[in-house]
């Protein structure tokens, strides 16, 4: 629609522009303290969903008021570490997180509510941003290395493919 959505690190909210009517209007986390809103994206079905610094994912439902829902993984602290980047796969509707301080990324299945991570990869790398290419499979910056992975969702075989450059900084792609 007319909405443009953005986090807001420093206030631990979430905004949506409306551009017709040219203003602001603020979503609060369920859960207090919120250090920081990192990555943010709309799914195919139209919900909002947002990785927290404090190792939840957030969704806004837009059919049911906004409401703001959090979630996270059972097991190791309750929390995602680090999770920075999200991205929806269109077929599934599977939402992958990329956990930067755990060196994977995680899988959150929207209809069960459950959490699945894939193994450890290079655990010199730091996982960024993700695409998935047109065999579904997952494509991860891996930033402070010269490489990045694939993981194939069905299979979760993993494998790395080296950048030709000497220190990239790899963060995002697509």
């Amino acid at each position: 629609g007319d909405n443009v959505w953005l986090t807001s690190a420093n206030t631990s909210s979430i905004l949506r522009f409306n551009s017709q009517d040219k203003n602001f209007t603020t979503f609060q986390f369920p859960t207090t303290n919120t250090t920081t809103a990192l990555g943010i994206m709309i799914d195919p079905s139209d919900q909002i969903w947002i990785a927290e610094g404090v190792g939840k994912l957030a969704n806004i439902d837009p059919a049911n008021n906004f409401n703001v829902t959090e979630y996270s993984p059972k097991g190791k602290n309750n929390t995602l570490a680090s999770p920075m980047a999200l991205l929806a796969d269109p077929i599934t509707g599977d939402i992958y997180i990329s956990e930067y301080d755990s060196h994977t990324v995680s899988v959150f299945n929207p209809i069960t509510k459950t959490f699945k991570e894939y193994p450890l990869f290079n655990s010199n790398g730091l996982p960024l941003g993700m695409a998935l290419d047109s065999n579904t499979n997952l494509w991860i910056a891996e930033n402070t290395i010269n490489k990045i992975a694939t993981i194939d969702p069905h299979t979760g075989e993993y494998k790395e493919v080296k950048v030709p450059s000497p220190s990239p900084s790899i963060q995002w792609l697509t």
